[in-house]
Order: structure tokens, then sequence, then C-alpha cells
């Protein structure tokens, strides 16, 4: 109504400045006077706020009314921000805002104090209403308008008008309420400054924790523990004084962010307690004040608990008086005792205070005692954050300490006569259990292979007998499984043998190639079950023979490749060695078993070596197994100088590896091999074809491998994949040369060493031709394993006597007059063992002065000491069950050429 007095004015600045005259001495006046108030402040919407133009009533608990007290006494407040402490009273704040501008004000209300529980905000003109908001620590957060962690209340003040506004305040957590009046993109680019510090709070707490957090696991110290629980009890806090934890955290729930703030504070002192405990030793230290210490821990969950059922102006108070009373306890510990502490708990001491002056600051800002500003509501904030630096340095300082404390007890320790008689003793104990487990499996090896051998000597003789394919495919598979488990009772044999310190290794001259060979066919059975692929290739580099432990080496090779098949499902199992390094009179070799399998994770992985341990359960229970192969295979490889691993990913198979140093014989040589411009192959399985090409390829001999389909090469090789048989044919006809599974390389390709030149390898296991015109006398007291010997040596020996214990054994031997040229006796019978026996038969020929006959110990038992103790009965040999006919043909061959002696065959 002012303006259309100036339209005439020439310039807008003029008419501004009219407009504001005119609207304080006529309108300004009249409208103070009819609201009978403190006069109107101004607002540049910077975010100050005048506190003298302020006015407050308080209304007690037991009035329950929304309604404006306009009868009630209104006071002008002092000249800073409000701070009642905690009261249970309603506060109702008003204020004047005048705008002379032709145009609407529009600015936000912000009250800084995000944990008041209930602000409702009441905008008044002239008596009538224009808005109201209800914002707090316990309303939904998403009624918010503004998505902010404060309280902010969006004003519009009408021009050319002043108007009030009224702020109903319920605490809930101090009755405090810092106000400001900001302009919008004023309040938001100072907002950002803010928030600039807080999240710089945030990263260094949140850098700490997880740092020591990572020591907790690493060094294993519960002081880290209760370090890690304190700051992050403080962060919480300090999430929850900010208002960034309804805001992120939790904003769906009002009525647990009305309460975390009670249910917080004991929990940060009682985790401050226990780690001041840990550090400071209070209980050593002042057992007095320890009482007191443990009161203050034992308090905080009751007091947490608390806060969830009883209203927070009661449990707050009471929360914080303990807060205070343990950070001034410990303090005045610290402080007391520094000269007796070392450097951990004199920083610890420092920190601590620090934290305690920003922690009594607050509590005194909370009683209304000091008043309410950004420096006292931050001072937790403050003194947190320069006390989890602090601290961290005083937890390395304490972990040093103890190394050196730990040290100087280790020393000690170790000049103590006490704990040698203790180690002396432990050590007794040691060499009777291990004495008590390798007593026990020498009867279980025993007891194993005595049947075993009748199984397998039947199954040896039976295979002299008509059979259909069928039935020679079944009596392989009986076979296989027999020494599969023999395998199985070397595993925990060895391991016995390695954790007692009695392993013995051999070195003596064996061909790599056939004990690849040996080991591929073993387990052929099994894989042609499954229908897998099973293909060996020894480089030619590898010289024959080498010098080792072959029985060793054998065993880690089956336990690997049978491993291999156990966990293949479908798919392959392919075996290589190459030399990685040689020398005059050494090769290193690498022997690889890959395989298509379930495959392993990292985890199982670091398992996988470990006694009586698969990748996990479930493999266990799917795959069946003792989960020792491996690990006595890991244990093998490494007494012999070697190394064993594995590389693997879960569904995509497992490559088993191990190197081994082998010394190289006098007479040994690498394979010739002819020179081929390249070598090609039909193979329909394309695993099949990668494994040959880098097999031949590493080789300098090109591959070329073509698919079924394609065009056939008269001169090449066809390899079809059926039911787990890999059949190679050459050129266009099939049946020119073919290979049954398993696909051996070098016997494809002609690249394996000479057979050696012995009599042994030009008859066959099975020769009916007689070694010699032996007479031989068998002492066995298993009719089964009679049977079979009998068997077995019928066509090898002219004649034979059997006899069922050591009493017949020596009066079958008196009575022939000493006519027999050899004597297998059995080590275990009844009545007379084979060891007395023995010790018998050489008094008696002493006696008569005969000479001395070849007694061969027959024995189930795998244990050096009883080959030992075979020996020094006076017996000359020794031949491990099970027997097999190519074992007593090598025997009998290899003795007579070698001549008599004491020699262990087999």
């Amino acid at each position: 109504m002012f303006a259309s007095r100036f339209t005439g004015c020439k310039s807008t600045m003029w008419c501004v400045f009219l407009r504001s005259i005119l609207f304080l001495f006529f309108v300004l006046p009249t409208m103070c006077l009819s609201m009978a108030q403190a006069s109107p402040m101004m607002t540049d919407g910077g975010g100050g706020f005048d506190y003298g133009r302020l006015e407050y009533v308080l209304v007690d608990e037991s009035v329950q009314s929304d309604a404006i007290p306009l009868q009630s006494e209104w006071r002008q407040h002092d000249d800073k921000v409000p701070n009642f402490g905690f009261s249970h009273a309603t506060l109702w704040l008003r204020f004047s805002v005048a705008n002379p501008e032709a145009v609407s004000l529009e600015r936000f209300l912000e009250v800084g104090y995000p944990l008041l529980s209930r602000v409702e905000v009441i905008h008044m003109l002239d008596g009538r209403k224009l808005d109201s908001l209800v914002l707090g620590n316990s309303i939904d957060y998403r009624t918010r308008p503004i998505d902010h962690r404060d309280l902010i209340f969006p004003l519009s003040f009408p021009p050319d008008s002043i108007s009030t506004v009224y702020l109903k305040v319920q605490g809930g957590n101090g009755l405090q309420v810092p106000l400001a009046l900001w302009e919008a993109s004023r309040f938001w680019q100072a907002d950002q400054s803010r928030l600039s510090w807080i999240n710089l709070y945030y990263g260094l707490m949140l850098a700490m924790i997880l740092y020591n957090l990572f020591l907790v696991w690493g060094i294993r110290d519960v002081a880290y523990l209760y370090y890690v629980c304190a700051m992050a009890s403080v962060l919480i806090f300090q999430t929850i004084l900010h208002g960034t934890a309804f805001q992120f955290l939790w904003p769906d729930s009002p009525q647990w962010n009305a309460v975390s703030i009670a249910f917080f504070i004991p929990i940060v002192t009682g985790c401050a307690n226990l780690f001041s405990n840990k550090m400071l030793r209070i209980q050593q230290v002042s057992p007095g004040l320890y009482r007191l210490v443990l009161l203050q821990i034992f308090s905080a969950p009751v007091l947490a608990i608390a806060s969830l059922v009883f209203p927070y102006q009661y449990v707050v108070p009471v929360s914080t008086f303990m807060t205070a009373i343990s950070a001034t306890t410990i303090a005045y510990l610290g402080i007391r005792h520094w000269a007796q502490y070392a450097m951990d708990a004199r920083i610890f001491t420092v920190a601590w205070n620090i934290f305690l002056l920003g922690t009594v600051g607050m509590a005194l800002s909370k009683f209304s005692l000091l008043p309410y500003n950004w420096f006292t509501h931050n001072l937790v904030q403050i003194g947190s954050a320069i006390e989890t630096v602090l601290l961290s340095l005083a937890l390395a300082a304490r972990i040093n300490r103890l190394r050196e404390d730990r040290l100087t007890l280790e020393k000690n320790q170790l000049l103590a006569r006490e704990n040698e008689i203790k180690s002396e003793k432990e050590l007794m104990e040691a060499k009777y259990e291990s004495k008590a487990k390798s007593d026990f499996l020498a009867v279980m090896s025993h007891e194993i292979r005595t049947p075993m051998n009748g199984v397998l000597g039947v199954l040896d003789l039976m295979k002299d007998t008509p059979l259909n394919p069928e039935q020679s495919r079944m009596i392989g598979t009986i076979e296989s499984s027999g020494r599969l488990l023999l395998n199985i009772l070397n595993d925990i044999l060895d391991i016995s043998k390695i954790e007692s310190g009695h392993l013995d290794l051999e070195t003596i001259p064996m061909s790599l190639h056939q004990i690849i060979n040996d080991a591929v066919t073993i387990y052929d059975a099994s894989a042609r079950q499954k229908q897998l692929v099973v293909a060996s290739f020894v480089s030619p580099s590898i010289r024959s023979p080498l010098l080792g432990d072959p029985t060793r080496i054998k065993q880690v090779i089956f336990n690997l490749v049978g491993n291999a098949i156990k966990f293949t499902e479908q798919g392959h199992v392919f075996v290589r060695v190459n030399c990685v390094a040689e020398g005059g009179d050494y090769q290193k070799i690498r022997i690889e078993v890959l395989d298509s399998g379930i495959g392993m994770s990292e985890i199982q992985q670091s398992k996988l070596f470990q006694s009586f341990s698969q990748g996990d359960s479930s493999t266990s229970r799917k795959f069946g197994g003792t989960g020792l192969g491996l690990a006595i295979s890991k244990r093998l490889v490494e007494a012999m100088g070697g190394q064993i691993g594995v590389t693997s990913q879960p569904g995509n198979g497992s490559a088993f590896w191990l190197e081994l140093t082998l010394g190289v014989a006098q007479n040994a040589a690498a394979i010739q091999v002819e020179a081929k411009e390249s070598v090609s192959a039909l193979i329909d399985y394309g695993p099949l074809a990668s494994f040959l090409r880098e097999c031949l390829n590493g080789e300098g001999v090109p591959v070329d491998t073509l698919s079924v389909s394609g065009h056939h090469q008269s001169n090449s090789v066809r390899v079809v994949c059926e039911n787990g048989s890999a059949v190679c044919s050459v050129g266009q006809e099939s049946a020119s040369r073919s290979f049954d599974s398993p696909f051996n390389i070098n016997a494809w390709l002609g690249w394996e060493p000479a057979p050696a030149v012995s009599p042994v390898a030009h008859q066959s296991a099975g020769s009916s031709v007689r070694v010699k015109n032996l007479r031989v006398l068998v002492a066995e007291d298993n009719a089964v394993n009679q049977m079979v010997i009998r068997e077995l040596l019928k066509p090898l020996v002219a004649h034979l006597d059997l006899a069922s214990n050591g009493v017949e054994a020596i009066h079958l031997f008196s009575k022939s007059g000493a006519s027999y040229d050899y004597v297998l006796m059995d080590c275990e019978m009844p009545e007379m063992d084979g060891y007395e026996a023995t010790r018998r038969i050489r008094a008696y020929e002493r006696k008569h002065g005969m000479r001395p006959v070849k007694i061969v110990a027959l024995t189930a038992h795998a244990f050096e000491e009883f080959k030992d103790k075979a020996f020094k009965a006076g017996m000359n040999a020794h031949l491990p069950k099970p027997l097999t006919r190519a074992l007593l043909t090598s025997f009998f061959i290899e003795d007579d050429l070698i001549g008599a002696g004491q020699k262990q065959a087999g």
C-alpha cells in the first residue's frame, strides 16, 4: 500500500530506501506495541542469531497443553544459547523477524542440537498461524523436509511484515537450543565446511579402529580388542551426537534413536574402563580403586539396559555422572603412579587426561554449568580424536615392552632345572607312546598282509587259468583294490616312521618310466569305471636308470594319481615327467599329475597336506578317504630333499607337482629318439590333443592334431576316446596300430628305454620254466597261504615240503639230512615262531658240521626292526607278503646270479 506513493521515483534504490523509512517509523512501532514482546530482529541469512531478542517460558511437565502460553510471563533470555540442562519441563521460545522487503524472505531455521526429543515450530502473523512443523530425535526422520542431521525448519517471512516464530521444545538428552537463521545457499556452503571436519574425524577414527582390529587378529592381544571396542563405542556415540546415526544408520527407528545416546554413554564408559585396566594394571597397583573400576565395568551394561526401560531424564544424568567419576578415577591413577609406569602407561595417561577434559566439559555443559557453544558441544570429539592417536602409540609401546618381558622370561625359564626335568619326562613319555604306536601298527600290518597274501596270491594263480575278458577285467579290479589297500597301509606305517624319526631311504637304480607305467596301470580299473581318459608321458631326456628310493617315489606317485582319479568324475587324468635341470651326475625331475576334477579353493589347498585332512568335511563325505595320502606324500618328498605342491581353482581341476633331484647311475642313458619333422594325430578329445601338443612341443616336435571329421592323412595317428579308452591308430587302417587305455605316449612313439639284460627280462612272471633243480621247505601256519605258496612254487622248483609251525620245520629239516636248497620261513607261527626255528636250525647245522642252508624270512611285518630281527636270528634274506610268482622268480634268479649272502629282495 506504500508502493503507490512512490511510483514516480526515478531511482529503484531510492524507492527502497523511502519504503524502509516509512516501514520503520509507521508500521514497526504499531506492530511492536500490539504484540507487547521483544523487538524484532533483522536477518541477513548468514547463520547468526540475536539471542538477546529471544523470550522464553518454562512450562512444568505436569501441564499438558499444546496451546501457546500467551498468558504466561515471558522472560527475556540472556545473550547466549538457551541451556537448561536435564530438565523435565517444556521450553517455549519466541522471537520476531522483521521483513521490510517487498518480497517474501525465505530462511532456514537451524536447531543445531539434534538430540532434542521434540521441537515444534509455529509461525504466526497478526495472530494467524502461517505454518507449523514438528521435528525431533523421537520423530520419524522421513518427515523432515530437509534431509539433514540437524533440525532444519524452512520459514517464509511475508513481505512488509513482522512475524513471530514460536518453538515448543522438549529435551530428552539435555535442554539445549542453539539457533541460527540461514539463507539456503549460505547454509549449504557453511554446512560443507562443517561436514568436512566431521568426515575427517570419522575417517581418523575408522582408520585407527580397522588398523587395530587387524592387530587384534595378528597379535592376539586382548588389550587391542578393548581399545577397538572403546574407540568404536566412542565413534558411535559421536555419530548419535552429530545426528548422522539417525540420518544414515537407523532413520526408520525413531524409538531406538530417542534412547540410543543414553544406551551408549555407559557402553563407552565400560569399554574405556576395560582398556584402562589393561593398560594401567590397576589390579596390581591399586586394589582398592580396582574394585571401584570393576563396579563401573559391571554397572555399564546395567545402565545400558536401564536406558531401554526407564525415562532418559533419569538414566542419562546417572550415566553421565558415572562417566565423570570413571574418567577422574583413571586420570588419578595415571598421575598417582606415573613414576612406576612404563612408557606405554604414561602415554595412555596423557591421552586419557585429554579425553577427560572433553568428557568433563561435555558433562558440565549437559548440567548447564558451562555455556553451550560449538567448543563445549565438540569437546568429546576433539578429545577422542587426539586420544585415539596417542593410544595407538601407547599400544605399540606396550607390545615392545611385553616382547622384552617375554624374552627375559623365556631366558630365565631355559635356565630353570625344573623345566629340564619336565622336558626329559615328556621325552620319555613320547618314546613310550611312539613305541606303543609302532607295536600296534606292526601287529595291524601283519594281520592285514597275511590274509591279503592269500587274496593276491590266488588272483595271481587265476591269471594262469582260462579266463574270458570279463573275468580278466574283474580279477584285475580285485587285484588293483588289494594293492591300493596295501598302499594305504604303507602310508600309515610311513607316517609312524617319520614321526618317530626311523624312516630309512634307499638309493638304488630305478626306472621312472616303469614307475609311471605301474601307477597308471594299477588305477586303470578305477579310471575305466568313471570312463576317464588317462595318458602319460615321460620326456626322453630323463635318463634310465636313475638313483633313488623307488618304493617311496612309487608310493608318492600312486597317491597323486589315485587322488586325481578319486576326485575326477569325468574328463581326464594326465601324468607328465620332465627334466628341469641336470648336471653330470644328477637330474632334477618334475612330475605333474593333471586332472579335470572338482578343483580346490585357496583355503582348501592350505589344509591339503595336513595329516587326516581333506579340503573340507563335504569332500570327505562325498569321496571318502583317510586324508593321509597327500600328507605322507609331502613328508616323503621332503625327506628325499624335494618339493611338492598344487595349483587349482574350484571347478577347474588340479595340477599336483613334485620336484626331486636324483642321482644318475653309471650306465644311465637318455632315450635315443628318431628325428621327426612333425607328428600328425586325429584326436576327438580336446584336452588330450592339447596335452599331446604340449608334451611334444617341449621336445621340439611339432604336432598337427586334426578333428575326427577332418581329412585323415595316411601317416597320421588317430586317437579315439571311447568309454575312458584312448584307442590310437595309424593311417586309414584302424587296426594297424592301436593302444588301449591308459594312453602311453612314449610307447606310441617308441620313446622307451631299452630293457635291462637279465634272465628276468626274458622270462615272464608266470613262466613255467624251472629256475633251478631246487628243493624247498616252506614253513607257513596259514592254510590258504600254504596253498598259494605251493601253487606259486610248483612250476619253479623240483621238490617242495610244507610245515605248519617251527617244530614241524625243524623235524622235516633234520629228517631230510639237510638236502634243502632254501627254507622259506614264516616269522609268526604258533608253537614255535620262525625266529626260534631258525636259531635251532643254525645250531643243528653247527652241531653236525653241515653247510648252512639259505633261510628266507616270509613276514607280513613292514618295519625295519623285524627285518633286522630276522637277520640276527640267522636268516639270509627277506620276502614281504603278499607273494607273487614274479617276486619269487625274480628272487631265485637274482640270488643265483648274485650268490649267497644276506640281502633284501622285493
